[in-house]
């Protein structure tokens, strides 16, 4: 298992108001009132795989600081190279639209994020999220995979980088893929 720094899905929502850089990749990290907001994802061997992100925060600052939790989802976009340029080879979000035959829309969660107090040095995990491509009709081929993720925060949406996965050979030979 290892984990890497925030990201992903960088042209969806960069088309749809994400905050990133100007030419639309994902950002290493995004600070905000003390806070670094950050992202890491791992691979999860199983029945299919599992592509787990963890979205944290960190007080970077002397006070306390409040946070809000991320109740709505985090969407991923997988790329063949890290500096995620170009069309990604699987889009949770399109994928996820496809699979459910309906669109999703921003805005569209109305789940209730919890407040919470980060002590200076202090941090917090404010969503883990899993996805499973094969589920949603997506076989990944064995090589390493750049993670962006879309995360929701109030009032926007910030493309962070994720790190990156690595599909084992053994791993796609079992999936056939």
């Amino acid at each position: 298992m290892r984990w890497i720094v925030l990201a992903v899905l960088a042209a969806v929502v960069a088309a749809c108001g994400a905050k990133g850089w100007a030419d639309g990749r994902p950002l290493p990290e995004w600070r905000e009132k003390g806070i670094r907001y950050w992202a890491e994802s791992l691979l999860v061997p199983g029945e299919s795989l599992e592509i787990r992100t963890v979205v944290g925060a960190r007080n970077e600052s002397t006070e306390p600081v409040e946070v809000v939790s991320v109740a709505c989802e985090v969407y991923v976009r997988l790329h063949l190279n890290p500096d995620r340029e170009g069309l990604p080879v699987w889009d949770q979000r399109a994928s996820y639209a496809a699979y459910t035959r309906r669109a999703v829309e921003d805005g569209e969660c109305e789940m209730v994020a919890r407040r919470i107090v980060v002590e200076p040095g202090e941090s917090v995990w404010l969503t883990v999220a899993g996805v499973w491509p094969e589920r949603m009709g997506t076989k990944l081929g064995a090589g390493r995979y750049y993670v962006t993720a879309y995360v929701p925060f109030v009032g926007r949406t910030v493309a962070l980088v994720a790190g990156e996965i690595e599909v084992p050979v053994a791993e796609a030979a079992e999936r056939g893929s």
